[in-house]
């Protein structure tokens, strides 16, 4: 399953790499930031803590080309605010093909601080390199329905 929606580069420089600036989908505090994209099928990603209607939610930036450079876990950022470059990094020394450049967004509902434990329990021998922010403590929804529903209340002009 495809938790997330993968929205494609329509801005390129010289090189023909992507330059489409990625920005926070709302209000919030950036939690984590992975910037070894060797490390995940994300690549290199971030992910913002938000605050909605008294609901933790958590969006997620993956295939980042690069992070805003004054960004670092716990500095809040605003709705609409540049926080990164979309790219095409992932775990895989070919990374994603410049014609499929993208950055693979998501939203989510956090399962448990315990989840560093649990993990070690049940995978005994396995890593886990992102902590708390490993992408199976992060249970998706579909992001492409709450987009269309704010677009229809008029929350989101196109």
């Amino acid at each position: 399953m495809h938790e997330g929606l993968d929205i494609k580069c329509l801005q390129r420089d010289k090189r023909g790499e992507p330059a489409d600036p990625v920005m926070a989908t709302a209000a919030g505090t950036v939690v984590y930031m992975n910037d070894r994209p060797s490390l995940s099928n994300y690549g290199r990603y971030m992910v913002v803590r938000h605050l909605i209607g008294g609901v933790e939610v958590y969006s997620l930036y993956a295939h980042l080309q690069s992070f805003r450079s004054d960004l670092k876990a716990g500095i809040s950022v605003q709705a609409g605010e540049p926080i990164a470059v979309m790219g095409r990094t992932s775990n895989t020394a070919e990374r994603i093909s410049k014609e499929r450049a993208h950055v693979h967004f998501e939203l989510n509902l956090f399962y448990s601080d315990h989840f560093a434990a649990w993990f070690k329990t049940h995978f005994p021998g396995e890593r886990n390199d992102h902590g708390l922010w490993n992408g199976e403590n992060l249970a998706g929804f579909d992001a492409r329905l709450i987009l269309l529903e704010e677009r229809e209340r008029g929350g989101i002009s196109t």
